[in-house]
């Protein structure tokens, strides 16, 4: 059995070095408990686009038995001012400046331009693009008769984007949704009427081919990793064994 791993820094193994991955991140602990070979493709930084592009590369070979494609965060976007040249903006606003050829951002305009940027990029149709990469991926795979399943890394949608009480909005939708959806300056009838949309979306998704669609790995994250950051050893172990469960 070869196995398939795509996601962003988490899947990757950040925070260990090369040599420290082997048996403590999950994508090893999920091949040896398979006695499988695996392919990790993930890459620090990728944004869900980037994510889906390189599983579906990866499906029109069709060298996998089993894909393994974990989600990011929502808001990460991939610039390229041009060749082989690349701009990240994710949600940290750091204190690094720009500068490609006639190109040049100090810190304080950079801190300008993501904020701004954030503005015009909502997680709202984000959200929505998300789910079309995700069925997408599993009608492809379906196709080609390759298992495909998803994790949750640090996806912030919750359930009630398909499960609300139409007659107590207030308490049934969660602090993000509410968030997403401007709650407090919107009246009742918009609301619902977005929750419908997002519902219609995420609802296309098949939730049988997720390992813990509404409950972040993020979440279960217990320790750190030898050089002090992103997910430690019983942290992997954690998505190791949701894995490995749901697929037996």
């Amino acid at each position: 059995m070869h196995l398939y791993f795509n996601g962003c820094s988490i899947t990757y193994g950040a925070g260990f070095d090369k040599q420290q991955r082997p048996g403590n991140i999950y994508p090893y602990m999920v091949s040896d408990y398979l006695g499988a070979t695996h392919d990790n493709f993930a890459l620090p930084g990728s944004s869900n686009y980037t994510i889906f592009m390189r599983t579906l590369q990866a499906l029109q070979t069709n060298d996998h038995d089993l894909m393994v494609i974990q989600w990011s965060a929502v808001q990460r976007k991939w610039l390229s001012p041009g060749p082989n040249a690349y701009f990240f903006i994710n949600g940290v606003l750091d204190k690094k400046g720009f500068d490609y050829r006639d190109i040049s951002f100090s810190p304080k305009q950079m801190k300008t331009f993501k904020k701004t940027y954030h503005l015009l990029n909502h997680d709202y149709q984000n959200i929505l693009d998300l789910c079309d990469y995700i069925v997408t991926l599993d009608m492809l795979a379906k196709h080609k008769a390759i298992k495909l399943i998803h994790i949750n890394g640090i996806l912030p949608w919750t359930k009630d984007m398909i499960e609300w009480d139409s007659n107590d909005l207030e308490n049934s939708l969660s602090d993000y949704t509410k968030e997403l959806l401007d709650f407090k300056d919107r009246d009742d009838w918009e609301v619902i009427q977005f929750l419908k949309k997002l519902h219609d979306y995420i609802s296309k998704i098949n939730p049988y081919n997720w390992v813990n669609m509404f409950n972040p790995w993020s979440s279960h994250w217990t320790d750190r990793g030898p050089q002090g950051h992103h997910p430690g050893v019983e942290s992997h172990k954690w998505i190791a064994e949701k894995v490995i469960e749901h697929l037996k």
